[in-house]
């Protein structure tokens, strides 16, 4: 689970008091249980763990012993949602004939071309 403060944010104090509760308070822990999955806090963790369910104990179970062998989370490049969108929109024009392969073609490469300048501009 992924939880983010915008930089726009015109409550960035309570934004930030509500996610440090949100993830390191034992009683939100208490509250929230895994409904949300489990804790990333060992802390909160420990605090619930006798009061976990067997089934929620077996999903703990099966986090560790995936844990290890998952891939590292490597968020994707800047503009990549543009790109996808761009790919998504061209190719759906290209099955009702609003436009031709070649034409998509020319209009994903350029999309492409706009991402990867994008992200070498920022490195």
């Amino acid at each position: 689970m992924y939880l983010s403060l915008s930089t726009n944010s015109g409550n960035k104090a309570a934004a930030k008091e509500f996610l440090k509760w949100f993830i390191s308070d034992q009683e939100a822990g208490k509250l929230l249980g895994t409904t949300r999955g489990i804790p990333i806090s060992n802390v909160i963790f420990e605090s619930i763990k006798d009061d976990l369910t067997p089934g929620e104990l077996l999903g703990v179970k099966m986090y560790d012993l995936a844990a290890p062998k998952a891939m590292p989370f490597s968020p994707a490049p800047s503009g990549w949602s543009d790109f996808v969108k761009t790919y998504s929109d061209t190719m759906t024009e290209v099955m009702f004939n609003k436009q031709t392969l070649d034409q998509a073609y020319e209009t994903i490469m350029k999309k492409g071309q706009e991402v990867q300048d994008k992200i070498s501009s920022q490195g």
